[in-house]
């Protein structure tokens, strides 16, 4: 448990500390951004979100049996993508693919609340759970498409398997 929560909150300071515009960015810049920008901030996006999963494949995995161990890293993994999240709310996307990516943070958004409340659920042992975890994979499903439709692929990945 102190290895897992150490990880989402060593991730939390990686992720904030590492994001956002760089200083001599100015957003309110009318220019079309090139498309060294749009892949600038594709990489900067999705290294993000890689460092998210990484720190989300090291969180313990016990048997699915075991709903009071279960709720551990579900508890993690959420800290983690709210941390993932914020960092991606901070990135100033291109403004030919802005309406993309405020999609893609909408429905992330979105799947982040549905796995905070089925790590909430499975803690309570509750039997709702159940209807947590098809909501909370539906969810991931509706950000896994719009995360393709922004260009950040590596930016969908679902906690639970």
């Amino acid at each position: 448990m102190l290895r897992t929560l150490s990880a989402a909150l060593v991730l939390s300071a990686v992720l904030l500390a590492g994001c956002g515009d760089s200083p001599d960015h100015d957003a309110t810049t009318s220019s079309a951004p090139s498309s060294k920008d749009s892949r600038t901030f594709v990489q900067r996006a999705e290294a993000t979100c890689a460092q998210a999963r990484q720190l989300e494949a090291s969180l313990d995995r016990p048997a699915p049996q075991n709903a009071a161990a279960r709720a551990k890293p579900l508890t993690a993994g959420a800290a983690i993508a709210r941390a993932r999240h914020r960092s991606l709310g901070a990135l100033v996307p291109p403004s030919a693919t802005a309406d993309r990516w405020r999609a893609f943070l909408a429905a992330d958004l979105v799947s982040v609340k549905s796995l905070e409340r089925l790590a909430s659920l499975v803690a309570a042992r509750d039997p709702g759970a159940v209807k947590g975890l098809t909501t909370y994979r539906a969810a991931v499903e509706r950000t896994r498409a719009a995360a393709t439709a922004a260009g950040v692929t590596a930016c969908f990945a679902s906690v639970v398997e």
